[in-house]
Formats: structure tokens, C-alpha cells, sequence
């Protein structure tokens, strides 16, 4: 901060230079609002812009927070970086976005380029469940906060959390196609899950198995929109012994499905019910339109700049303890869900599927994993 700068804004301001220096610092609790507004107006009137660079060496903070995410094109990601930037722009932060693209860096790089520039913080966002506790050493060396977002990192506690409760999540789904009548329920994910994909798959099934009378299976696709993913659900919805409904493990998921169904002139909801979960932008435009579970992800990264922030601004306090927040979801009922076409367990020159509870499943699905 230039002192001549400061002479003139005091002059201007009618104060003296000590009182201008820290009201511009932000320093200016103990002084008039009026005192405040003469000053920064003054301070507007010359030009003048403050040194970050200065303030962060006598302050010891940069006013940044580093952000690492995974390269997509989701509207899931974009409205979670979009809380998360609102948030730090709020408060005078700025955030430093690292975007990780595929063979290009790995994450030990990225995270030491957030810390070489002294960041004061890092959120972690979607994509970054690969991360391992190696890669983090210099973080914790640091003492530097860190929150991840929508899927918690796995083998450390150093670390805050906010995501979707998938609990409540799974609920939704199979309750929502349970109270339509259907008994015989898929559940479709991709073949290679990790982090949050794991946790809602063990909730939807989980909750299956509080249904005794309910047959459920599991299907596997190599990916979402892809020919391939397609050619996959073709195979299993050409079976006579299909289930009425289908749950899925993302919205992404559904342009197979509803691909699929088309070719084989199956009717979405009349012959077929399909919910998603996420509620990306291109789901209500589907046809039909695809209900959904809801999830919050600009809510998501304003509360993971909140989580980040109560941590650095602890100003020599006793430390915070990581805190984890799970945000619940909504049901969104459009036109891919309705009560099936016939009864339960039967279907025209088909065999029922055999039983198969939630709890099976979910176990099955766990020794496959480990």
C-alpha cells in the first residue's frame, strides 16, 4: 500500500492515515459506519486497490481457497462450482480452480501447485475420489483445511465432507416405485462404481430389503449413453423376465435405457417405469420427462466453502474438528414412473424372476468388491 495513496484518501476522508490504512484492511470494527463509508468512498474516488500480495504477508492469508475437480460436462459439477464460487466471492475469498484432465497431471501435482501458491485452503470436488492419503501429507504438514464434495476420501479423518445423503436417496426411489405398485425392480449402475455411486446403490438396496415380497436385480453397464451401454440394455430388456420398473444409478444412465426401450417398443411408464437420480438439466427434457431423486449441488459447494472457511478464519483458535454434512435429497415425480400395466410377478409369455432380496444383493455386491 503506497503511503502517498493513503495520504490522499485520508485528506479526502477527513481522517488520519492510520485510521485510513486500517479501515482498508478491513480492520474498521471500532470505527464509525460513517468514518467507513468516507474512506472506502475516498478510496474509490483516487483508484485505489488494495496489495493482496502485502496483506497476505502481514496477515498470513491469501484470500484463496484451491479447488481441484474432475473435467465433465455435467450440469452437476457446474452447479457445484457455481455455490462454491458464490460463496468465496461472498466473502472476499478467491477461488483457484484446477481442473483435472485425463493424463495430463496427477493429483500430487495439482495439490502442490495449490500449495506453492498458498492457498488457504482446498476443496476437492467431484471426480477426486482416487485421491489417497500420500497425496495429502503436505496438506496435513501444512496445516491447511481441506473439505471434499459429493464423495468422502477415503483412509483419512483429516478431512470435512459434504454430499448428498444417499441414504435418503435410495429411500425415495424405492419407496416412490413401491407405492406405484411394482414388485419386480431393477437397479441399473455403471460396471466400475466408486465413492458416492457405492453408498446410493447400498441404500437402494438396502432399503429393498425391508420389503420382503419385492424381487430386485442388479444390472451392470460398461457406460451410460455410449453403443455399447445401449447394446447391454437391449440384451437385458429383451428377457421375458424383465422387471416393471427400473431404478438407476444416475440420471446419464437413462438415454440407454430409454434408447433401448424404444428399439424394442417397450412403453416408458406404461410398459416400463425409469427414475433417476441426480436431476440433470437434460432429464426433464426427455420423453417422457424423467422423475427423479433431486440432488442440491450448488447447496453442496456453498456449504463446503462454509465448512472450509469457519476452519481458516479461526484466527490462532483451538482447531476445528473435520465436520461431515450430508444434504438431503428431493423426489421430483414426472412422466417415467406410473403403476404397471400388469400384475406383479407376471408378464405376457414370460416366467417370474426368482426372489432375490435387497439384503442378498447388497452382500453379493460387497464380496464382488472386496
Amino acid at each position: 500500500m503506497k503511503q502517498d495513496s493513503i495520504r490522499n484518501i485520508a485528506r479526502k476522508a477527513g481522517v488520519s492515515p492510520i485510521t485510513a490504512s486500517r479501515i482498508l484492511r478491513d480492520q474498521h470494527q471500532k470505527y464509525r459506519d460513517e468514518t467507513v463509508a468516507r474512506v472506502r468512498e475516498a478510496a474509490r474516488e483516487v483508484g485505489y486497490r488494495p496489495n493482496l500480495l502485502a496483506r497476505s504477508i502481514l496477515g498470513g492469508r491469501t484470500q484463496t481457497v484451491g479447488v481441484m475437480i474432475a473435467f465433465s460436462h455435467s450440469s452437476f459439477t457446474s452447479n457445484e462450482l457455481f455455490g462454491i464460487h458464490d460463496a468465496l466471492i461472498e466473502r472476499d475469498y478467491a477461488p483457484l480452480m484446477l481442473i483435472a484432465r485425463p493424463n495430463q497431471t496427477t493429483v500430487l501435482e495439482q495439490i502442490h501447485r495449490l500449495l506453492d501458491r498458498r492457498v488457504d485452503g482446498i476443496i476437492l470436488g467431484q471426480g477426486q475420489e482416487s485421491t489417497q492419503e500420500e497425496d495429502l501429507r503436505d496438506v496435513w504438514k501444512r496445516q491447511v483445511p481441506l473439505v471434499a464434495v459429493h464423495s468422502p476420501l477415503k483412509g483419512t479423518r483429516h478431512a470435512g465432507f459434504v454430499a448428498t445423503d444417499e441414504a435418503v436417496g435410495g429411500r425415495l426411489a424405492l419407496r416412490h416405485l413401491v407405492e406405484q405398485g411394482h414388485r419386480r425392480i431393477g437397479y441399473v449402475t455403471w460396471r466400475v462404481g466408486y465413492g458416492n455411486l457405492i453408498a446410493r446403490e447400498k441404500a437402494f438396496l438396502g432399503e429393498a430389503a425391508a420389503y420382503p415380497e419385492i424381487q430386485c436385480e442388479v444390472v451392470e453397464v460398461s457406460a451410460a449413453a455410449s453403443p455399447q451401454g445401449t447394446v447391454e440394455m437391449l440384451d437385458f430388456l429383451k428377457r421375458p423376465d424383465r422387471p416393471t420398473a427400473l431404478a438407476l444409478g444416475g440420471d446419464t444412465l437413462a438415454r440407454g435405457v430409454y434408447q433401448a426401450a424404444f428399439r424394442l417398443g417397450i412403453r416408458i411408464p406404461e410398459d416400463l417405469s425409469v427414475i433417476g437420480f441426480s436431476d440433470h438439466e437434460f432429464s426433464r427434457h426427455m420423453d417422457p420427462p424423467l422423475t427423479t431423486v433431486h440432488e442440491f449441488p450448488y447447496e453442496i459447494g456453498r456449504k463446503a466453502v462454509e465448512l472450509i472457511l469457519n476452519r481458516i478464519e479461526r484466527d490462532g483458535e483451538e482447531e476445528l474438528a473435520p465436520e461431515s454434512v450430508l444434504i438431503p435429497p428431493e423426489l421430483l415425480v414426472r412422466g417415467s414412473t406410473s403403476s404397471p400395466a400388469y400384475e406383479s410377478g407376471k408378464m405376457t409369455g414370460g416366467a417370474p424372476v426368482p426372489h432375490c432380496s435387497g439384503q442378498e444383493l447388497k452382500g453379493k455386491r460387497n464380496e464382488e468388491r472386496e
